[in-house]
């Protein structure tokens, strides 16, 4: 299906309109918009493209749920800052450590911590409603419900419904941090409570997992049930990665970012498993780059795994010469991508709904396969 370029252009322009709060039109009568209803299609073709073209049910289920989304993302991005926000991934998030880690600003004290706080669904449409710009409450608390039954209704589809819930569920622990740690500070004012020794911290949230990191006098004048890491002493765990400080003679020097073991041991035994499988070597060649090159797309912003990547491609190449080799015609290719990381950070646009995008750009903002 290709991209319907004047819908999505209609739509741009509406959203531009929900991130900035004013004006914003009445959502009863623009999300069931022909404009919106082929923007959703064309997204639900996109991102889960099998239901599409097989007709199952879920293929409707989908369009509405993107419909949906695309009222709500824009709000999402312009209202809920610290958050795991349209426009982040994995690689962001590593970015994001990577900078608030630093000498720059000695936050090397780091939690990353579950909340106990439960998410209900009438404090999420208050949480909502209170938001600049959100007209129509009624609307809301339909779109809302329906987006909480999806959400909890499992499959890569639940994403869509997730990523408004875990950003809008949370709105109250987030002000409750802002007010401890005073996170959204600008540069200015963060070089006044270094001079002061009040500390600074930096805080991110994805779904209902808390990260924070912080100087020790930011560290200390918090709550005594927060459990602190000094990562100079002590590595901490996040999503799949392992980190850790590298320390010289002048002390602190870097943030290291690695993976976990038991990822790396889970890459092994499905490297193992794919060229043991009972299809031909030709499948089994293909469907291992596959897993090669995805497996190098999702962690490659973990800068220093490098040396288990190479161990890695060391290993699936070993294993391809093993069971594959032989079995290949002696004509076919039958190189084995080695798979590598980078050192290149990526920095978030604040609001990329308040400009005109790429329609590649737009569309990678609904992705429900960001972590």
């Amino acid at each position: 299906m290709s991209p319907p370029r004047n819908a999505i252009a209609v739509v741009q322009r509406q959203q531009k309109a929900l991130s900035m709060g004013i004006r914003a039109p009445d959502p009863a009568g623009l999300v069931p918009s022909p404009a919106w209803s082929e923007a959703a299609t064309y997204l639900a073709t996109r991102w889960f493209p099998r239901s599409q073209d097989k007709g199952l049910a879920i293929a409707e289920l989908v369009a509405e749920a993107y419909r949906h989304a695309l009222y709500w993302y824009p709000v999402i991005q312009q209202r809920c800052p610290g958050t795991f926000r349209p426009n982040w991934f994995v690689g962001t998030v590593l970015s994001w450590l990577r900078r608030v880690i630093s000498p720059a600003t000695g936050q090397w004290f780091f939690v990353a911590n579950e909340l106990a706080q439960e998410v209900d669904l009438a404090d999420l449409i208050a949480n909502a409603c209170t938001l600049p710009g959100i007209t129509n409450s009624d609307w809301a608390a339909d779109s809302l419900s329906f987006l909480w039954d999806l959400a909890g209704s499992g499959g890569r589809k639940s994403v869509i419904g997730a990523t408004v819930i875990d950003a809008l569920g949370y709105l109250p622990s987030d002000a409750l941090f802002e007010d401890m740690l005073q996170w959204r500070a600008r540069a200015p004012r963060r070089r006044v409570l270094r001079q002061q020794r009040i500390g600074t911290a930096s805080y991110l949230r994805i779904g209902a997992q808390v990260l924070i990191a912080a100087d020790g006098h930011a560290s200390r004048r918090t709550r005594d049930d927060i459990p602190w890491v000094d990562l100079r002493e002590t590595p901490a765990d996040v999503l799949d990665y392992r980190l850790s400080v590298e320390t010289g003679k002048d002390g602190p020097q870097r943030l290291l970012i690695d993976l976990q073991p038991g990822i790396v041991s889970e890459a092994r035994a499905e490297i193992a498993a794919i060229v043991t499988r009972q299809t031909t070597a030709p499948q089994r060649l293909n469907a291992l780059r596959h897993y090669l090159r995805r497996f190098e797309a999702q962690h490659r912003f973990a800068p220093n795994a490098w040396s288990q990547f190479l161990a890695l491609s060391r290993y699936a190449k070993s294993q391809t010469k093993r069971y594959l080799k032989a079995q290949l015609p002696r004509d076919m290719d039958k190189q084995i991508p080695s798979i590598r990381t980078t050192n290149s950070h990526v920095i978030p646009q604040p609001n990329p709904f308040l400009g005109a995008l790429e329609i590649d750009e737009w569309e990678r903002l609904f992705s429900p396969y960001r972590l």
